[in-house]
């Protein structure tokens, strides 16, 4: 069983370190659209952005998944808060890249499970 928690831990190890790479190439790269990046490559360097900031969302949510399930499992809710927190974040993030954003960010996530629904 130790070995199994062992080999779990390294895996969510190895997750974070891949969400904070993608973060931080999606960072890089939005810095460089914003500063440098010549206009005829917009659209290229915009897309590859999206692609990367979409990986690390992903992983975020995984992350928070598992530490959901540790949270459950222990009874002890306070071990799922800073992963709660990053997938808040990364949602708000989201919802404020929308081209028609909700005055009510919740209005916008809800959408993508309850299509109409509002808060």
């Amino acid at each position: 069983m130790r070995s199994e928690t062992q080999q779990a831990l390294h895996k969510i190890r190895e997750t974070l370190t891949e969400a904070a790479r993608y973060d931080h190439a999606g960072s890089l790269l939005s810095f460089d659209m914003e500063t440098i990046c010549p206009s005829k490559a917009m659209e290229e360097q915009g897309d590859l952005v999206s692609f990367i900031q979409n990986k690390a969302f992903s992983l975020r949510h995984t992350r928070a998944y598992v530490d959901w399930i540790q949270a459950k499992n222990k009874a002890d809710f306070s071990l799922y808060v800073p992963s709660l927190k990053a997938v808040r974040e990364a949602d708000l993030k989201k919802q404020s890249l929308l081209e028609h954003p909700s005055p009510v960010a919740y209005d916008d996530l809800l959408d993508v499970y309850e299509r109409g629904m509002t808060s």
